[in-house]
């Protein structure tokens, strides 16, 4: 009680309410995009997640099955642990299913990733850094986006960061009981994210170093492994769980979730390539630090000497880094694998501020000034650049799930197909609420149809616009009622292909011969 009136009496002290004032401002700008529509870039892995909590919320939460909407009637796919999905699915049972729950859940793990960062770097350094850090933080363009998003790294990453927070206090002093309470909260982490955890043992080797525990540190290792022992059954549960999945090799594109490496480290050759680094290098650039903070973190760099337990956020911005070498591929394909970078990277920048402002502490009151100026320059620029690259309304999608949705049954399995898509989007499927498949255009083929016919597909949605050429073919020997529904005022179109409510089956030899 004592500890919680001292902490309540610091944050109203005169000299936090500038900071608290900001901090309340930045976070709150996210509500400004907290409805209930699902905005771009990556729509998919929103879509994704909105589909794992609608299905906890219609069928019951079990956290070892999650399900898809893109594999047919057989759903189950397993790769992270759906903890944030369970917590909105209980959010949508309390107050009815809306997305808002989902983004909230976003939040609440995102500003507790601030605040865990916030003693972080207090603790390493002082307040005055760890309040331009938590600022900087707040207003980082990925930041912004995520944070309010339906997604669930912040969630590993708030309990990453409270897990290292109680790992710092328990090595420093030598409490076993705190590295165990560090072990607990980065068990659920580990399970969602472990490629956001893994690069924190770096700085931390300095951090026992440092204190001189290792001695300590071999004592309590079984507390310390206890986050890897589980994830390792973790994902030992997900290949057994993924390997049950039908075998659709028919599909191009698909594969079972069960021989992922390729996926997450990616090749020799991609990380050859300069485009590759080139992309990277712009988003980190632009979308984690902003132009002003890169000058800052750069200014703090070439004054290190200068800078309190440097070498801890030195290793920690190493360890991402290694995490970005090691999980190329996926940083590669997704903007959002960005996000172990903004703690490190505010960090530094907060280190560079403090410097100028240091050194400017007896120059004159103009001059004095430039290090208000910059940070405000820094939190300006990368609210500009949210603004103008995220949040990218999708209203095709929605008008097709309408449509979708209007013109089939709740038990509808639904072939979708929209330009060069592949197999694992579930963006049309989640907008209709309903379950199947998503073909890209050029695979959509009568013998195709006629394989997930079998599979019990009930009706194709193909997406095209009214001046594309009809195909060479059609569906009607399978799907033989056909609508064409106006999409929008540019021609786009939705070519509605259904089976009879009987659902025939249909002789192989015959079809093929009908379609030939």
């Amino acid at each position: 009680m004592k500890r919680l009136k001292t902490t309540l009496v610091g944050l109203i002290a005169p000299e936090n309410r500038w900071f608290n004032m900001l901090a309340i401002l930045l976070a709150g700008l996210r509500l400004l995009h907290f409805g209930e529509l699902i905005d771009g870039p990556h729509t998919w892995r929103q879509c994704d997640t909105a589909h794992f909590i609608r299905d906890f919320y219609k069928n019951g939460i079990d956290l070892l099955h999650p399900s898809v909407c893109w594999m047919g009637g057989y759903g189950t796919i397993i790769l992270e642990f759906p903890l944030h999905e369970a917590i909105a699915a209980v959010l949508y049972w309390l107050f009815g299913e809306s997305h808002i729950w989902a983004r909230w859940v976003t939040m609440v793990f995102f500003l507790i990733s601030a605040i865990y960062l916030f003693k972080i770097i207090q603790h390493l350094s002082d307040r005055f850094t760890a309040q331009m850090g938590t600022l900087i933080y707040l207003a980082m363009p990925l930041s912004l986006y995520y944070s309010r998003a339906i997604h669930i790294d912040f969630m590993a990453v708030g309990l990453g960061h409270m897990a290292l927070w109680y790992f710092l206090l328990g090595i420093e002093r030598r409490s076993g009981k705190l590295l165990l309470i560090g072990s607990l909260i980065a068990v659920p982490a580990f399970l969602t994210k472990a490629p956001y955890l893994f690069y924190f043992v770096f700085p931390l080797i300095w951090w026992t170093t440092r204190h001189k525990s290792w001695g300590f540190i071999l004592k309590w290792s079984p507390v310390l492994g206890l986050p890897i022992v589980v994830f390792l059954g973790w994902i030992g549960h997900t290949k057994t769980i993924n390997s049950l999945a039908p075998d659709w090799y028919f599909i191009p594109g698909y594969h079972k979730f069960t021989a992922m490496s390729g996926w997450y480290f990616g090749s020799l050759e991609q990380r050859l390539d300069p485009e590759n680094w080139h992309l990277l290098s712009s988003r980190l650039l632009n979308e984690v630090t902003g132009w002003l903070a890169a000058a800052s973190i750069l200014w703090a760099l070439m004054h290190y000497k200068k800078i309190k337990n440097l070498p801890f956020v030195f290793w920690w911005s190493c360890g991402t880094v290694i995490y970005l070498g090691l999980f190329f591929n996926l940083n590669w394909v997704h903007n959002y694998y960005q996000i172990p970078f903004l703690a490190p990277m505010a960090f530094l920048a907060a280190c560079g501020i403090s410097l100028i402002r240091c050194r400017l502490a007896d120059k004159s009151r103009w001059v004095a000034l430039l290090w208000v100026v910059l940070p405000a320059g820094i939190l300006a620029e990368n609210i500009a650049y949210a603004e103008t690259h995220y949040y990218q309304p999708t209203p095709e999608q929605i008008a097709i799930g309408k449509q979708i949705q209007a013109h089939t049954s709740e038990d509808a399995l639904v072939i979708t197909s929209w330009g060069g898509i592949g197999c694992h989007y579930p963006n049309l499927l989640y907008r209709s609420r309903r379950n199947g498949w998503n073909i890209a255009k050029s695979y959509l083929t009568p013998e195709l149809c006629y394989a997930l016919y079998k599979e019990g597909a009930t009706c194709i949605a193909e997406v095209r616009y009214s001046e594309e050429k009809d195909r060479m073919y059609d569906f009607t020997h399978l799907f033989p009622d056909k609508k064409v529904l106006p999409l929008n005022d540019k021609g786009l179109q939705l070519f509605l292909h259904r089976a009879d409510s009987t659902h025939p089956q249909i002789d192989t030899i015959q079809f093929l011969q009908q379609v030939k």
